[in-house]
C-alpha cells in the first residue's frame, strides 16, 4: 500500500511528476510553464493529487498559441500502479485548450472537465463533443444554459481530438499519455460533426487556420457563404478519409 509521507514515495512521486512536467513543457514551449495554477476540490472523492493547469505562452513550439493544460490526470497514484512503460500512466490523458489570446475561461473550464471525469467516471477521448457556454470572455460553463440565461457569443460545444501535432502521444517511465484539445465549435458546426464525425469538424476548422484553436468571436465555419465548396468536399469524405487527412496535413 502506497503511503504518502514515506520518504521512498515522495521522492517516487516528486520524480515521475517532473519528468512528465517536462515532457509536457518541451512539448508546448519551455519545461518551465509561464504559470500554474492549482486545482482542488471540497469532496475528497473528486481530488486529483496534485492536479493544476499549466499555462503556456505563444511558442514556436506550440504554433505561437497560448495553451492551458490540465496536469495530474497522467500521474499514476503509485507505483504499484505502474504495469509497464506500454501501458497507460495515470488515467493516460491530459486535457488541452489552446487559443490566439490569453484565456481566463479556459483555466476555469478545464477545472469542471476534470470535476466531470471523476464524478461521472467518464475518459473524455478522442472525438467526444460536450456542450459548453460562456457567459461572458471569462467563465466557460460546460454543461447548457438555463432558459433565463443570455450566452455569450456562439460557441456552444467543444470537440475533443488528440494533439495534431503529437498524435502518437509521449512516453514516460510510468507510461504513456496524450494530451486531448478541447476546441470550441458552433450548434451547426456540432450537427455538422454528427452528420458526419468530428474528424470532419476538426479538418474542416484546420482548413480554415482554426487548428484546436478555440475562438469565442469567430464566425460558424459550416454555414459562411465564403467556405461552401470546403465544406461540400469534407462532407463527401469518409470518416477514414477525414482522419487520414489531418494526419497527413500535421505528420509533415
Amino acid at each position: 500500500m502506497t503511503t504518502t509521507g514515506n520518504a521512498a514515495f515522495q521522492e517516487w512521486w516528486a520524480t515521475t511528476w517532473l519528468e512528465k512536467e517536462r515532457i509536457i513543457g518541451n512539448a508546448y514551449g519551455t519545461e518551465i510553464p509561464a504559470n500554474v495554477i492549482a486545482y482542488d476540490w471540497d469532496d475528497i472523492d473528486l481530488r486529483i493529487p496534485g492536479a493544476c493547469a499549466m499555462q503556456f505562452d505563444p511558442h514556436p513550439k506550440n504554433n505561437m498559441r497560448h495553451i492551458v493544460a490540465s496536469f495530474g490526470l497522467s500521474q499514476p497514484i503509485g507505483p504499484e500502479a505502474v504495469t509497464s512503460p506500454e501501458a497507460p500512466s495515470g488515467e493516460g490523458y491530459e486535457i488541452a485548450i489552446a487559443t490566439s489570446v490569453e484565456a481566463r475561461w479556459a483555466i476555469g473550464l478545464i477545472g469542471q472537465l476534470l470535476t466531470y471525469v471523476r464524478e461521472s467516471s467518464t475518459v473524455i477521448g478522442r472525438g467526444h463533443r460536450l456542450p459548453v457556454w460562456y457567459r461572458n470572455l471569462e467563465e466557460g460553463i460546460l454543461g447548457k444554459p438555463e432558459v433565463n440565461e443570455v450566452p455569450f457569443g456562439n460557441m456552444r460545444w467543444i470537440v475533443v481530438w488528440p494533439d495534431l501535432r503529437n498524435p502518437g502521444g509521449f512516453d514516460s517511465s510510468t507510461g504513456y499519455f496524450n494530451v486531448y484539445f478541447c476546441t470550441t465549435i458552433t450548434t451547426e458546426e456540432w450537427e455538422f460533426a454528427k452528420k458526419t464525425s468530428s474528424a470532419h469538424i476538426v479538418l474542416l476548422l484546420a482548413e480554415l487556420g482554426y487548428a484546436q484553436k478555440s475562438e469565442l468571436n469567430r464566425k460558424d465555419s459550416v454555414t459562411d457563404p465564403a467556405n461552401q465548396t470546403r465544406v461540400q468536399r469534407i462532407l463527401k469524405l469518409s470518416t477514414e478519409q477525414a482522419e487520414m487527412e489531418l494526419f497527413e496535413r500535421f505528420s509533415t
